[in-house]
């Protein structure tokens, strides 16, 4: 433990103590500590600490309240006294007059300031980039937004780049902090504020509170800037009333949160490193020019002490700048790398495959890329037979072309499954191309549903469906490409208007029927029968005569050459005449 810490221990036990609730703070405390043991944190070196003000307007806190302060300790500037924060929020307008005057920077914000409370101090930081986390607080919420009375804070920066630039600022704004800049509109005292927002996502109402003062306060926000590795400068933090001395504001600092962030970032060509370690590919002759930010002395591990300098060979850079033994800040590698002997491209998938598939073609990591299509980004995806090559540039201007790629796209089978067909329930077809399928063979086939079917693995299988069904053939060539084709199977069942002739002994069947009807007949009784077909209109289309000597008939009639529909046949022995009625169908 350093001293500093032990002297904040000692102040903070043995002095005056404000305690209310969860929040707790102290004034008993030196500038010195307030800065060096609390507020500063990693990478910052500070010196030349300096407090104008009231002793009471500035000290430290700690805080554990149900209210999220957003941190638990730090430092605090306000215009009034340290006491006025603590809650509950139980006054409309607690305050301290401080016999002090305001400050002239912020005068430059808001004119007429009084009271100010303004803590300054030098510092060092060992990166190129500092922060600090902040919450400002005031009893001016709500009942004096929009009106010339607004306590104004700000933070003030001094050094290479910089003169008296205000960091506390609305986020992505140019905009100081004061309750005109960020709430959710006017209200009365004691009273929470329903709008117009201004900024009010960085607003926090505190009407009522039990752990804090303050009728408002900001959300944490965030002073950062970039700043000149281990070069000197001067910030000032400072707050003040303004218009009268009443209604106290005040700014929460969050403890170790004044620090440096990251490291040095190198530059690469003239662009900013964004990774920690970074590697470059240079061709044989080239060279890469790196560089550091403006820093107090350069110091490179090649042993060179300027800014910038050329690299014309593999190895690993990096640098650092000093500020005699206060300051160290060291920057990122930077390794250098002959560049590829090629530039390969690796693939997401076979280069073989089948039409409708594709495969991702990526070339190895460049500034820029050229493929022989034309296209000018990292990876590309094929769909065509071809041979495709990318040609890569580094960031230092080397090219290298890849080999070409072979790629090939496979056709697909051409698959016919055959036509629609109509058959009578009982009969079968024969479905299935002629052939079924064209292309690389062998193929493998595969039907569905396999209902009806007396096979599902070959080209043309015999269905025999028992109701209208469609069948689906999925055809896989050599290449293991697929394609498929479906046929539909009508079914018709038969109409049930087959007689049988008692009185002659004759059937006619099928009935209905797509071209030949079949007459037969056992142990009927011999003699001549005339056998006539007749259409709806009573035309005759067919007459014959037959003779039967051994009591049997089998004959056959060929409607092929009828139109589907309706007729009838009359079959007449000289004693009988029996008349069936036969359909036709396509």
């Amino acid at each position: 433990m350093n001293k500093h810490t032990l002297r904040y221990l000692l102040f903070f036990f043995l002095y005056s103590l404000s305690v209310n609730a969860q929040l707790t703070t102290s004034s008993a405390v030196t500038d010195s500590v307030m800065v060096k043991s609390v507020l500063v944190g990693p990478g910052v070196f500070a010196k030349n600490i300096h407090y104008q003000g009231t002793n009471t307007a500035r000290g430290t806190f700690s805080y554990s309240g149900g209210f999220n302060l957003g941190f638990s300790s730090g430092i605090m500037l306000t215009s009034g006294s340290l006491s006025n924060a603590i809650g509950p929020n139980n006054s409309t307008g607690a305050g301290t007059d401080n016999p002090t005057p305001g400050d002239p920077l912020l005068d430059l914000i808001a004119p007429n300031t009084q009271d100010a409370a303004v803590l300054e101090f030098d510092f060092l930081a060992t990166s190129d980039s500092v922060e600090l986390k902040f919450i400002f607080g005031s009893e001016e919420y709500s009942d004096y937004v929009g009106s010339n009375c607004n306590d104004v804070t700000g933070f003030f920066i001094n050094g290479p780049g910089f003169s008296n630039t205000n960091i506390a600022l609305v986020p992505g704004t140019l905009d100081p902090i004061t309750c005109n800049n960020v709430n959710n509109g006017w209200a009365a005292s004691s009273t929470s504020p329903s709008g117009p927002c201004m900024n009010c996502a960085y607003f926090r109402d505190n009407t009522g509170g039990v752990n804090l003062q303050y009728d408002g306060l900001t959300t944490v926000l965030t002073a950062g800037v970039k700043v000149a590795p281990c070069e000197l400068y001067h910030l000032k933090l400072a707050i003040a009333d303004r218009c009268d001395g009443a209604f106290d504001s005040g700014i929460f600092l969050q403890a170790n949160s004044f620090k440096a962030i990251g490291q040095i970032h190198l530059l690469v060509n003239g662009s900013i490193s964004t990774s920690p370690d970074d590697t470059v590919y240079i061709c044989p002759g080239d060279s890469v020019l790196l560089s550091m930010p403006v820093c107090n002395d350069y110091n490179w591990s090649t042993g060179d002490t300027v800014q910038s300098i050329w690299v014309d060979t593999i190895g690993t850079f990096g640098g650092y700048t000093l500020n005699g033994i206060e300051c160290f800040a060291f920057s990122n590698l930077c390794t250098v790398l002959w560049g590829p002997n090629a530039a390969n491209i690796s693939t997401s998938g076979p280069t073989n495959f089948c039409a409708g598939d594709s495969v991702q073609l990526t070339a190895v990591p460049g500034f820029s890329y050229l493929w022989s299509t034309g296209d000018t980004i990292q990876s590309i995806s094929v769909y065509t037979n071809g041979n495709y090559s990318v040609t890569v540039t580094y960031a230092n201007g080397c090219t290298r072309t890849s080999t070409p790629l072979s790629i090939t796209v496979n056709s697909l089978p051409i698959v016919e499954a055959g036509i629609t067909t109509t058959i009578i329930q009982g009969n079968s077809t024969l479905i299935g191309g002629t052939p079924t399928a064209i292309g690389n063979p062998p193929f493998t086939y595969s039907w569905t549903p396999t209902t009806g079917l007396d096979s599902s693995n070959v080209a043309n299988p015999t269905a025999s469906p028992q109701d209208t069904t469609t069948y689906t053939v999925l055809v896989t060539d050599a290449n293991g490409c697929s394609s498929n084709d479906l046929i539909l199977i009508n079914v018709n069942v038969p109409i049930g208007i087959h007689e049988k002739t008692n009185e002659i002994g004759l059937s006619v069947f099928p009935n209905p029927t797509y071209d030949w009807l079949n007459i037969t007949g056992d142990n009927i009784q011999n003699g001549v029968y005339n056998f006539k077909l007749m259409n709806v209109y009573g035309q005759t289309l067919f007459s014959e005569k037959l003779k039967v000597a051994n009591h049997s008939v089998q004959k056959q009639l060929s409607l092929a050459l009828f139109s589907s529909g309706i007729y009838f046949l009359i079959i007449e022995n000289g004693k009988t005449r029996i008349i069936e009625k036969v359909q036709k169908i396509d």
